[in-house]
């Protein structure tokens, strides 16, 4: 990636975020010429180093990318669609690269591509509550907003969808990537399992027209090559109040628990606030006891943040 090129276009053009979604789906539509689980670790290598670049020249680009978050309303962006919606759990832009060549293979034309934001914390409870005002997909009712609602776990495709506008909720590929670190599954089996899926329903839904989203994206983790790490002073106040995690919510608990993190100085912005929480800004991550996963999200980078929304036309 040419990152003069990249500086030029963020200073020259209206909307930065545009040309940071325009240079990443540059950079994972190249051929997996070597396969494809060592593809997506060349390639998150490289996503890696492009957020080191806004660190180190264009940190106010994480605010500006919270700022439009919480300026959102996905609840309007849903109610907007009259076909059929089908929501994968943790598709991010690496996936819809792949995806869309095959969609295409499968009869399934990509009318437009563009990008949503995810919630804040990017995690799927965050989507649940914003977008649909319930706390899981368990909660969803069976109609909503004219779609029949529809939860697909495991890759346990119906016989059926009910309903000529359908509102479908598929777990993966976030189920498949998130196991325990070092007992998941390979990026390519992970996407093997997704694209079979998404093809049952797609081919069971009733309208012509189809969008595809996502509720957050992610991190690719399995090396410490791909994330960055905080200093161990600072590390320490982040594992005592994140733990695991990479966005957290207020919930009531007090303030100043989060007051290390606020005063910390310019050149060590490690998390944004808003009203509601606290989120990890960037690549920053650590060790935490207990499970690890070689996907993280929660925070604020454009992996997480930045999702798929694809329209198709049979």
């Amino acid at each position: 990636m040419n990152l003069s090129s990249l500086a030029a276009q963020l200073l020259s053009r209206e909307d930065p975020i545009e040309v940071l979604f325009e240079a990443l789906n540059e950079l994972w539509t190249s051929d997996a010429l070597g396969g494809l689980d060592v593809f997506y670790a060349e390639k998150e290598r490289e996503s890696n180093h492009l957020e080191e670049f806004l660190r180190d020249t264009y940190f106010e680009i994480y605010q500006l990318l919270l700022e439009r978050i919480t300026s959102q309303d996905r609840t309007q962006e849903f109610d907007s669609y009259d076909s059929s919606v089908v929501v994968l759990d943790g598709l991010s832009l690496r996936e819809a690269n792949w995806l869309m060549p095959r969609l295409k293979d499968n009869g399934f034309e990509v009318t437009h591509y563009s990008y949503a934001l995810s919630s804040v914390p990017s995690t799927t409870q965050s989507f649940f509550h914003d977008v649909f005002g319930v706390a899981s997909a368990g909660a969803m009712p069976k109609k909503w907003h004219g779609f029949t609602f529809r939860t697909i776990r495991s890759g346990n495709v119906p016989e059926f969808l009910e309903g000529p506008k359908s509102l479908v909720w598929l777990s993966f590929p976030d189920e498949l990537l998130h196991p325990m670190k070092g007992k998941g599954v390979t990026p390519s089996f992970a996407l093997q399992r997704t694209e079979e899926a998404l093809l049952k329903v797609l081919n069971l839904l009733e309208t012509e027209e189809v969008v595809l989203t996502s509720d957050h994206g992610y991190m690719y983790v399995p090396s410490a090559a791909l994330f960055w790490n905080a200093p161990v002073s600072n590390r320490k106040v982040l594992l005592k109040l994140f733990k695991a995690q990479r966005g957290i919510l207020f919930n009531g608990g007090k303030d100043e628990d989060f007051e290390a993190l606020r005063s910390l100085s310019r050149d060590q912005p490690y998390v944004l606030f808003d009203d509601r929480g606290c989120y990890v800004r960037g690549r920053y991550y650590w060790s935490a006891p207990g499970k690890q996963s070689d996907i993280a999200h929660g925070g604020i980078s454009l992996m997480e943040c930045l999702v798929p929304l694809i329209r198709l036309r049979r």
